[in-house]
């Protein structure tokens, strides 16, 4: 064991393969560390590798959605004429942009005409900055870098460099805080206080290196559920038409975000993964913020209330970003408020 833990610390393990680079005058297209996520077979079985497998392309398909939904809202920041516009469209186009914009700012923060678009932007450039990845062809080529970081990331999230472990049965049984040398020629220390927890799923971080610990409490308690299958369903439904593991006594329909967090295992992995500096770049890594109330602003409602009162802690929150993607993933309702709500024209936005 202690040995596994040197191995993974010593020779590194998020190798990138391909540096960025952008074409001028042409779409621009961004290729950054084409890494893979891989399992520990000594840790995983057969079963919970395919599980979480499907839960890597589902968060791919979700990220990607967003990607092409955020791509509608940004030409119209600080500009409050066109946003209305688009805002008051009829048909699908138009409940699109109301969707996606009530979305945006329930969990950021409003789009404020009154707003300087340079502000406006420099907060849409955080909420879009996941991941650097690559193969992705950008709609203008004067985007700012940082929409780059953003459009790259959300479009293919499965190429990554991950080692993930079923159980963290290879980590210490209890923290050692002590230290002691490595003897790789280049006298650096080994820290060895990465300790076993057994928790559901977490991003463990050993000097610069990464792993995902997903626990075996997290096979048993969520469902098998794929996204493909939630696409194609409209909410709200009987927890027992989706969820392998219904509460055990009348179970409640599906009707809310949240509920969303026990049948779709993409969404922790989603949350867990804004957390690593592999997905998010070096300095943009999410944090689990702390509401009013001292709590962590996990859930729809908690995230609500960060980002009304405090926006740039929003914009760092993972269950926020988590809750943004799927949230517009997720076509069959529209949950700007939260909950499922009919997917279509409110009478109120109708044009005459």
């Amino acid at each position: 064991m202690p040995h596994l833990l040197f191995s993974l610390i010593v020779t590194g393990i998020l190798i990138p393969l391909l540096a960025p680079f952008v074409r001028p005058y042409m779409p621009a297209f961004r290729s950054a560390s084409y890494i893979t996520m891989h399992f520990d077979s000594d840790t995983c079985t057969t079963a919970q590798t395919i599980k979480v497998d499907h839960a890597i392309h589902d968060v791919q398909a979700i990220t990607r959605q967003a990607l092409k939904d955020l791509d509608l809202i940004e030409p119209f920041l600080g500009d409050t004429n066109r946003l209305d516009a688009r805002m008051r469209e009829k048909g699908p186009q138009g409940e699109n942009y109301r969707r996606l914009i009530y979305t945006y700012e329930m969990l950021f923060g409003i789009i404020d005409g009154r707003t300087s678009r340079s502000v406006l932007k420099a907060r849409f450039d955080k909420v879009t900055a996941l991941a650097q990845t690559s193969g992705v062809c950008l709609t203008d080529i004067h985007l700012s870098p940082q929409i780059r970081h953003v459009y790259s990331t959300f479009s293919n999230i499965r190429n990554l460099d991950l080692p993930i472990y079923c159980n963290d049965d290879p980590l210490l049984a209890a923290p050692h805080y002590g230290c002691q040398q490595a003897h790789d020629g280049a006298g650096r220390y080994v820290a060895a206080y990465i300790q076993q927890r057994h928790i559901d799923l977490d991003v463990l971080r050993i000097f610069k290196d990464e792993i995902i610990v997903i626990c075996p409490s997290w096979f048993t308690t969520v469902s098998n559920t794929s996204l493909p299958t939630i696409l194609t369903t409209t909410f709200p439904v009987p927890h027992t038409t989706l969820d392998a593991h219904p509460p055990p006594t009348n179970p409640p329909l599906i009707r809310h975000l949240d509920d969303i967090r026990t049948i779709l295992p993409a969404f922790a992995l989603l949350h867990e993964l804004t957390h690593t500096r592999a997905v998010m770049g070096p300095h943009n890594a999410a944090t689990d913020e702390r509401g009013e109330d001292g709590g962590l602003a996990y859930g729809w409602d908690k995230a609500m209330m960060l980002g009304s009162r405090r926006p740039e802690s929003a914009l760092r929150n993972a269950d926020s970003l988590a809750l943004f993607a799927v949230s517009v993933a997720l076509r069959g309702n529209d949950w700007s408020m939260g909950r499922a709500r009919p997917a279509e024209v409110p009478a109120e936005w109708e044009v005459e």
